[in-house]
């Protein structure tokens, strides 16, 4: 892009090694020109700033040093390669036309290093969103597994309480199944009805007796 700016002065190069050598000084220009514009797009500063003008005067300000830099390179590589005719010197008549086409390839340079800004925060923003909808479905997965453990499990209480006839059996499955289906109802509130905390005691008062035989005795009141 910036290559641009000189084009007139590497077509006139007598010889190849001439015209590499200007190409090469072109070259290093637009990519001075390229370093400043990605470190400023992607500065602190300017990711932070959530007002618009203070960014469109540094802009424009930045293009317009940059514009007036061409005329210092000019200088320097003068300076290297004295007698050369690629690059105008001070006061030659294609200095304004020089920076004509240096402010144009700067705004060119300028808004492509933006643009490729923009497809990246939304590439990043694209992203973000698919790894928040990846954990959304990741969390649903677990809880409905979650969902299905307690249903295997009342299933499998379910079953061994149908196939025992002891009366004692048979309560001690419900108990114990009346106070895991509380654990999980409950285990995500703060609060609950005291009917449904007094059930609950009771069913795990009831199976600790019955594993405790009479070594425990607890009385309820209130």
């Amino acid at each position: 892009r910036c290559v641009v700016v000189y084009l007139p002065g590497i077509l006139r190069a007598e010889d190849w090694p001439e015209f590499i050598h200007a190409f090469l000084h072109s070259a290093f220009y637009m990519f001075i020109c390229w370093c400043y514009y990605h470190w400023l797009l992607n500065s602190k500063w300017w990711n932070q700033s959530g007002s618009l003008m203070p960014k469109v005067w540094v802009s424009i300000a930045s293009i317009a040093v940059l514009t007036l830099f061409v005329l210092v390179y000019a200088a320097v590589f003068n300076l290297i390669n004295p007698g050369n005719e690629f690059l105008p010197s001070a006061g030659d008549n294609r200095t304004p036309l020089l920076l004509v086409r240096g402010f144009a390839f700067n705004v060119i340079i300028y808004f492509i290093v933006l643009y490729i800004r923009i497809l990246q925060k939304q590439q990043a923003k694209a992203l973000e969103v698919e790894k928040l909808k990846q954990e959304q479905l990741q969390a649903q997965l677990s809880t409905l597994k979650e969902q299905l453990s307690p249903h295997f499990m009342f299933n499998a209480l379910n079953t061994l309480s149908l196939m025992t006839n002891e009366s004692v059996v048979k309560e001690y499955i419900d108990k114990f199944a009346d106070t895991y289906r509380y654990s999980l109802k409950h285990q995500q509130n703060d609060t609950t009805l005291l009917s449904a905390e007094l059930d609950f005691v009771n069913s795990y008062l009831y199976i600790k007796k019955t594993r405790l035989d009479n070594a425990i005795k607890i009385d309820v009141s209130i």
